[in-house]
């Protein structure tokens, strides 16, 4: 492993001011003005762009102190699906990562304006010190004025002190270019590497969702399971059996041929027809216990016409407002749950009259929300229906609220917002769905 600046500082002067880091920690600082000229000319003419570019600096940034020997560090940024890489900008846009980096860029024009007075210093006494000793040999007893009343009498016995100056200025300025150097880069990586409680509550974050899902489609399973063996066998053992009275019906005709037992068929008619009703109660049955897994119109016409499907068979008065375009999948699947979850609430708990749903894209934010107006509450201790919403939406990079209003309009509001990039907002005058 390369020793860093401030190992080099660490080492006895001779091997210090023999190496290569003085080098190097002038290249930076030079680097560092130039690099603070560009960013200060770019960000007069484009700056909305800032968290953008900032993204750029941290990137070039976490490389650049490998020059003092650091060792490279790893991006703080979440890494982006491939099915989700045109949403990569606004997904980094909310990570705390980006706005450090945001102060990276603030820091580096800070810098690179100490780096310009300590070299620009350097560099002027160092010229001033050669053009003396040359002006000394070459022009004795001249009088040069370096300041006020402040002169200087070019004599050749003067040029030693013009030469020890000469020597500390290139000492001295090793010393303090390698301290500026190994500040900016050691300020650069604080603020451009990846923070261990970010990735660790990211972790807790995921693992939690990960347990959430679990718990969440274990439940779906034993409700399907629980809805098929309760309904629809029930319903299917009922058609076998009324399939086998038809079957003893049509045996007594044969046996008898047609005669005293049922001359005109008409009880076999009828054990046809109970039969038919049968397997049509049975096949309702099964349409209701799959249908909330994932209705087709959703897919199919999108999250406006999926929640009038749904109004049309609620179980409490449904009133819509809802005015988006076809959203991602995700986003219309997780609106499309709160509206099932809240309107399964307010018919078991609340004994509401009415649901009202309103449905907006804000600021490339689907902002879904339910109010019901039952005396009711939600508790999301009494089951995964609540805290399941909550963590699809935070999947998702959103938010859910739940809160119990008082007064003339007292009831249960629920409130989702989920990020659709690329979505902007409808204008007001389209129809909505309701």
């Amino acid at each position: 492993m390369s020793a860093t600046v401030w190992d080099e500082l660490r080492r006895p002067p001779h091997r210090f001011l023999f190496g290569a880091m003085p080098w190097r920690s002038l290249g930076y600082l030079v680097f560092s003005v130039v690099w603070a000229l560009f960013w200060l000319l770019l960000l007069v003419t484009t700056l909305l762009l800032i968290p953008l570019w900032a993204l750029v600096v941290g990137t070039i940034e976490r490389r650049r102190t490998r020059w003092l020997g650091f060792p490279p560090q790893q991006s703080p940024h979440v890494r982006v699906p491939r099915s989700e890489r045109r949403h990569w900008l606004s997904i980094w846009l909310l990570e705390p990562a980006t706005w450090r980096e945001v102060g990276a860029l603030f820091s580096n024009l800070v810098f690179g304006l100490l780096a310009l007075l300590l070299v620009g210093t350097e560099i002027t006494i160092l010229v001033l010190c050669v053009t003396f000793v040359w002006l000394s040999l070459t022009e004795t007893g001249r009088v040069v004025t370096l300041w006020g009343d402040v002169s200087w009498a070019l004599t050749p016995e003067k040029t030693p002190i013009l030469v020890i100056a000469f020597i500390a200025t290139l000492v001295v300025g090793a010393y303090a270019n390698a301290v500026l150097a190994g500040a900016q880069a050691s300020l650069l990586r604080l603020l451009c590497a990846p923070r261990d409680a970010e990735l660790q509550a990211r972790v807790e974050q995921l693992t939690a969702a990960r347990a959430t899902l679990v718990r969440a489609l274990d439940e779906e399973r034993r409700r399907i399971e629980r809805d098929l063996h309760d309904g629809v066998q029930q319903e299917l053992v009922a058609l076998g059996a009324r399939l086998a009275i038809i079957e003893l019906e049509a045996d007594a005709l044969v046996t008898a041929g047609a005669g005293p037992v049922d001359p005109d068929g008409s009880a076999l008619l009828h054990a046809v027809g109970t039969a038919r009703g049968a397997a049509d109660a049975a096949l309702d049955s099964l349409r209701r216990t799959v249908r909330g897994l994932h209705p087709a119109v959703l897919s199919d016409r999108g999250l406006a016409a999926a929640l009038q499907e749904l109004g049309g068979r609620a179980p409490v008065p449904l009133h819509l407002d809802v005015d988006v375009p076809r959203l991602p999948a995700p986003a219309e699947t997780a609106a499309y749950y709160l509206v099932t979850e809240a309107l399964s609430n307010a018919a078991k708990h609340s004994a509401a009259s009415l649901v009202t749903v309103d449905a907006r894209v804000e600021l490339e934010e689907l902002v879904v929300t339910v109010f019901d107006d039952g005396g009711g509450a939600v508790s999301e201790g009494r089951g995964t229906g609540v805290a399941g919403l909550r963590e699809r939406a935070a999947s998702l990079g959103g938010t859910l609220t739940v809160s119990t209003t008082s007064g003339r309009r007292s009831g249960v509001l629920l409130s989702m917002r989920v990020p659709v990039p690329g979505y902007a907002e409808r204008s007001r005058d389209a129809n909505p769905a309701g």
